[in-house]
């Protein structure tokens, strides 16, 4: 069990790495759509697989659809909103 969380942790670490670069060679939209795919290709994995390697390999590819929605997420309200408003929003200010 312990591997399954590894692995996802390692992997969602590595792909907000590099999410960034993503954003900025293709559509922010269309690799939105790709990562949530692939989030829902893994959760369907790991739901309807029993094997211990295919629940790993569900895992990873949770982890890549994670690791993209989430720093896009970021990405996407930093690019929405201005500074002022995105810190009174965060609780950084009174």
């Amino acid at each position: 069990m312990k591997w399954l969380t590894t692995a996802y942790l390692l992997i969602v670490s590595l792909v907000m790495t590099t999410s960034a670069f993503l954003k900025a060679k293709f559509n922010p939209r269309q690799i939105f759509i790709i990562a949530i795919v692939a989030f829902l290709i893994g959760d369907i994995m790991v739901i309807v697989l029993h094997s211990f390697a295919l629940l790993l390999v569900g895992r990873v590819i949770q982890g890549i659809g994670t690791g993209v929605i989430t720093s896009l997420v970021f990405n996407i309200i930093l690019e929405m909103f201005r500074w002022h408003v995105l810190v009174s929003i965060w609780g950084l200010a009174r």
